[in-house]
């Protein structure tokens, strides 16, 4: 539905269109937060998700690496995507929903 590499959610959102969280969409949020992970980044990693890193150079310039993944090393992306197809299905109502509430989350 966007770009795949330059595509964002404001490509699809429909400004007039009123928030209404359904079920459905509370649900895929919920099932999309059990693969997406948030955090610093662990001192023994060498990569995070598809990213490679360097925490102990990141800890000598007092910097905190903060890093997303989908499993370990982005293991579980064909799950995520998987979730994707299912909402997609569902039309661009429950895409909108959906992305608003994983990212309020």
């Amino acid at each position: 539905m966007v770009d795949r590499k330059t595509g964002a959610t404001l490509d699809i959102f429909d400004p007039k269109s009123k928030s209404d969280y359904g079920k459905d969409a509370r649900e895929y949020a919920e099932s999309i937060d059990e693969y997406v992970i948030i955090e610093k980044v662990p001192k023994s990693r060498t990569k995070y998700g598809l990213v490679p890193v360097n925490p102990g150079a990141a800890e000598q310039n007092d910097v905190v690496l903060i890093g997303c993944d989908i499993g370990v090393n982005g293991s579980d992306t064909d799950k995520l995507s998987e979730i994707g197809r299912t909402v997609q299905i569902q039309g661009l109502k429950d895409i909108v929903r959906t992305l608003d509430i994983v990212s309020s989350t």
